[in-house]
C-alpha cells in the first residue's frame, strides 16, 4: 500500500518502480488515481487525465477501464464533503447531462464488465463502482445486470457516499430500481 502521508517523490518512486514491474497493476492505479485527488493535495484536472489516459491503453477486460468512474466518484465525494452543490441528486443530475460522464460508463461497462475476464480480488469493489456510476445517472437498465453479478455482497464504499448515514439503503434503493427496469 502507499502511505499517502509520504512525500510526493516518494510516491513518483514507488510509481515509477511499480510500473516497471507490473504495468496494468490495478491497485497501483487506483492508490495512483486517489493520490492525484484533490483530497490528497492533487487536482481534479489530473487524476481525471490520468484515469482516461490509462483506460485509452487498457486492453479489454481490464479493470483500468473503471478509474474514470472511479475519478467522478472521488469528485463526487469531494463536492458532497463541501457542499459545493453537492447534493447527492444535484451530482446524479449533472453525471446524467454530462456526456463525458456517459462515455466513461459506456466504456466500462463494454470494455470491462461485458468482457470475458477472470474475476480479480478487488472485482467486487470494482463492480460496486460501476453499479453506483450507473445507478447515479439513471442508467438503471444496464445497471441491471451489473447488480444482478454483484448478488447480495455489495460493499460499503461507495454506497456510503451516496447516503453516509445508510449504505445499505442506498444500494438496496438503486438494486430495486435497476430490477424494475
Amino acid at each position: 500500500m502507499i502511505d499517502r502521508s509520504a512525500p510526493r517523490e516518494d510516491l513518483d518512486e514507488v510509481w515509477t518502480e511499480l510500473i516497471r514491474r507490473d504495468p496494468w497493476n490495478r491497485d497501483g492505479h487506483v492508490y495512483r488515481l486517489t493520490s492525484h485527488c484533490r483530497n490528497w493535495g492533487g487536482s481534479h484536472q489530473a487524476m481525471f487525465d490520468f484515469a482516461r489516459s490509462v483506460a485509452a491503453t487498457a486492453s479489454p477486460g481490464s479493470p483500468l477501464h473503471l478509474l474514470p468512474v472511479r475519478a467522478a466518484c472521488e469528485w463526487a465525494l469531494w463536492e458532497q464533503d463541501r457542499e459545493y452543490s453537492g447534493t447527492a441528486e444535484a451530482i446524479g443530475q449533472r453525471w446524467r447531462q454530462d456526456p463525458t460522464m456517459q462515455s466513461d460508463l459506456d466504456t466500462a461497462l463494454h470494455r470491462w464488465f461485458h468482457q470475458p475476464a477472470s474475476r480479480h480480488a478487488e472485482w467486487l469493489a470494482d463492480v460496486n463502482f460501476l453499479a453506483y456510476g450507473l445507478a447515479r445517472t439513471g442508467r438503471d437498465a444496464d445497471a441491471a445486470p451489473v447488480f444482478a453479478s454483484i448478488g447480495r455482497y455489495m460493499t460499503p464504499v461507495p454506497w456510503a457516499w451516496w447516503d453516509d448515514k445508510n449504505s445499505t439503503n442506498a444500494f438496496f434503493r438503486a438494486r430495486r430500481r435497476a430490477r424494475r427496469a
